[in-house]
């Protein structure tokens, strides 16, 4: 990415449709889940994903307005990892729609300690 550095020597980065202003430093959860990441902001706690990570594809795909739980489905959870963010860029595609950079620091694997 021209223009975006880091002094990380290892960043993960990840590309989102959609506005996903995360500051930088703060730190976040990401969840790679179907059918797609779910992105916890850590200070904040906001959770930006998709409306399917909160309710069934059938009670989404009528137009409607919904007013899904607030906590995801379980089973669709693939991997759980945590970092702080170091990049954070929001673009404007047209008038209506948005993508999102974000350039995270990932922390290390948490293991259990040996006994």
């Amino acid at each position: 990415m021209a223009g975006m550095t880091t002094d990380d020597p290892n960043p993960v980065s990840l590309y989102f449709h959609g506005s996903i202003p995360i500051p930088v430093g703060h730190r976040v959860e990401v969840v790679e889940a179907y059918p797609g990441r779910l992105l916890t902001d850590l200070e904040t706690g906001i959770t930006y994903g998709k409306m399917t990570h909160f309710m069934e594809w059938e009670s989404t795909s009528s137009g409607e307005l919904h007013w899904p739980p607030t906590t995801p489905l379980p089973g669709n959870e693939r991997a759980r990892w945590s970092g702080r963010a170091l990049v954070c860029q929001v673009l404007e595609i047209n008038s209506e729609r948005f993508q999102t950079t974000l350039v995270i620091h990932r922390d290390p694997p948490v293991t259990a300690p040996y006994r």
